[in-house]
């Protein structure tokens, strides 16, 4: 097979700004540009910084794929253009073979794990196909420049859009699982162009992530190339790194930081977010309005805004956990969901309601600050926020603004639903009846450990159940008032489960739902449930941990009670 050395396409080389529309002005500077550290690992791998969805939101924000001016391509009668109704069909609105593009980009970087952002840029820096407004077949044949080396014709065995996306995606997830590049981490010589006699200049490249943009294309702009910022530099310019770079941070936010603007929303089912059960819950501000549907109107469109706590259907909404791992905010009154109008990324873009249709405008993330929630919406990454700040003001709007960490944008959840179990004394007994969820030892200090025991009458196997207002519920002894406690709060499978003084965190909340008889106990931290090691629910001092929600018998507990 061949190996290519050098995979730029000739768009990165001569710089696509003056062939086809780009923006004419950026928010970074060219000279940030870093040769040794383009991009962290981390911002190249994190693969859920998009769903489908957002990547679909983000490329319509972009383009709006609606040229008129279809004479164009009586321009060019070598290639062709997609053209329908009067107006030519750019990429997000394009289909290749049954796929969209914001789909085939979504699958790649899934299944190569690589940042779906990465991708996007990719597209946009060899072919501008992000922003063009009438793009021809020959910009989809070779849309991601792969197999495209400067010094010969393009391969057409990785002809296609999909082709293309994938081997860049898998290219990418080879080199940063260490695999070939001819850059590797060090101090490397990398041209500033293909040109003979340019020169260039020692690198200390520092990560895999930039070690595979340098595989892919070998030059590193030169001091003309980063004085014209999206522009033509001169004769020894090259701008494929350097427009990679300018584009991702203009439009996604920092290359080094884990969690960048707008479309970063990560998967709450992945990440460390809050969880919350299904159910009924009125939301108030830290003043106590609640946040209510207008005149509890049911059409969409209908503004959000906060009033006066009244207990009305119109500021019930039933939270709900959609299978992608956002949260659904309904008005069982109206059966409609709380939607950002027009999947707006904007500060300011109006809450309403509006039926529902599954995309990011209508998908939220929920983490804690202060013991309250932010909401923070999947297209945009901003949060609930109420206008002005004026938490207190009845009637006042209701919007989607950047997180600020005020008062404006928290929100206390009130479960309306009745408990699953009533407060009080418990022995919590596995599935045969056998052992119990026991203290280590009667220790009843800090850190003290859970386990399984015999079934017995000592104190070390009592636990109190006190539910609070937002429908969680604290599992502590009733004696010492130490909680169970999921260890440093951590989301990760295995960890330890121990007792510890109470501090109201998401580590000490715990949701009960039912399963036959028994109950199974979600963390709050993580949606994860109280599990007894490898199932051996039998053995004396088997230890307690988190685990993922399994349905087996590890995880199923009977409540016995003692008033």
């Amino acid at each position: 097979m061949r190996v290519f050395t050098r995979m730029a396409f000739c768009l990165s080389l001569l710089g696509v700004s003056f062939i086809i529309n780009m923006q004419s002005a950026s928010a970074t500077s060219a000279w940030d540009y870093n040769p040794g550290n383009i991009i962290s690992d981390a911002v190249m791998r994190n693969s859920s910084s998009m769903d489908e969805g957002a990547i679909q939101n983000f490329l319509k924000s972009k383009n709006s794929c609606n040229d008129t001016r279809t004479y164009i391509a009586s321009w060019y009668p070598t290639v062709s253009y997609h053209i329908e109704n009067g107006h030519f069909v750019c990429m997000a609105d394009e289909s290749f073979n049954g796929q969209s593009a914001a789909h085939i980009i979504y699958r790649a970087a899934q299944d190569y794990h690589i940042n779906p952002q990465v991708l996007i840029v990719l597209l946009q820096k060899e072919q501008g196909l992000v922003t063009d407004t009438f793009p021809h077949n020959y910009q989809y044949r070779t849309a991601a420049g792969y197999g495209c080396p400067d010094t010969s014709a393009c391969e057409s065995r990785y002809y296609g859009f999909e082709n293309q996306v994938r081997n860049a995606a898998a290219l990418f997830d080879s080199v940063l699982n260490g695999g070939w590049t001819n850059y590797p981490i060090g101090n490397r010589y990398v041209l500033y162009s293909p040109r003979g006699g340019c020169g260039g200049s020692t690198i200390n490249i520092e990560n895999r992530a930039t070690s595979a943009l340098y595989r892919y294309t070998p030059y590193q702009p030169n001091d003309a190339a980063k004085n014209a910022g999206y522009g033509t530099g001169d004769y020894c310019s090259s701008y494929g790194n350097r427009n990679f770079f300018l584009y991702f941070s203009d439009w996604f936010g920092s290359t080094q930081a884990q969690e960048q603007n707008v479309t970063t929303i990560k998967q709450p089912l992945s990440a460390p977010e809050f969880y919350i059960p299904d159910g009924n819950y009125q939301l108030l501000t830290t003043s106590g309005k609640a946040l209510d549907v207008s005149g509890a109107g049911t059409s969409n469109g209908t503004n959000i805004q906060i009033w006066t706590k009244n207990g009305t259907a119109a500021q019930t909404f039933y939270i709900s956990r959609r299978s992608d791992g956002y949260y659904k905010i309904a008005n069982p009154n109206s059966g409609k969901v709380l939607d950002v109008s027009g999947a707006s990324m904007d500060n300011g873009a109006n809450i309403q309601i509006w039926e529902d249709n599954d995309t990011c405008a209508q998908k939220w993330v929920a983490s804690i600050q202060d013991g309250n929630y932010v909401l923070r919406n999947a297209c945009s990454g901003n949060a609930l926020d109420v206008s002005g700040g004026h938490v207190a003001t009845e009637g006042q709007n209701v919007q989607s603004w950047e997180v600020n960490g005020t008062k404006a944008q928290t929100w206390r959840l009130v479960a309306l639903d009745a408990a699953i179990i009533r407060g009080g004394t418990y022995s919590f007994r596995t599935v045969e009846g056998k052992t119990s969820l026991d203290v280590y030892n009667s220790e009843m200090r800090n850190g003290a450990n859970i386990q399984i025991w015999s079934n017995n009458t000592s104190e070390a196997q009592k636990f109190k159940l006190s539910r609070g207002t937002d429908g969680y519920y604290r599992i502590f002894h009733p004696y010492v008032g130490r909680s169970v406690d999921v260890s440093g709060a951590s989301t990760a499978n295995g960890t330890n489960i121990q007792l510890w003084e109470d501090n109201d965190t998401c580590a000490q909340k715990w949701a009960i739902s039912q399963s036959d008889e028994y109950y199974v106990f979600r963390n709050a931290c993580s949606g994860k449930a109280l599990d007894v090691n490898s199932g051996a629910i039998n053995i004396d001092q088997t230890n307690v941990h988190l685990w993922e929600v399994n349905d087996t018998n590890a995880q199923k507990w009977k409540l016995i009670g003692r008033r």
